[in-house]
């Protein structure tokens, strides 16, 4: 009778520290995607600076034509 208390003791043990493990991950999980949504705007300001730079470089060559 004692053996099988002692081991649903242990067996609850697990279980939380499984649970505590689950959580990290999730965390872990949440952290990288909030990373690759900072990255992916990252990128898109990267590219809306381009397109701006070429909007600029095409006026410029615009202007000077009509020079």
């Amino acid at each position: 009778m004692n053996r099988t208390r002692k081991s649903k003791e242990k067996t609850r043990e697990e279980q939380e520290q499984e649970q505590e493990q689950e959580q990290e991950q999730e965390q872990e999980q949440e952290q990288e995607q909030e990373q690759e949504q900072e990255q992916e705007q990252e990128q898109e300001q990267e590219q809306e600076q381009e397109q701006e730079q070429e909007q600029e470089q095409e006026e410029e060559e615009e202007n000077s034509a009509f020079v």
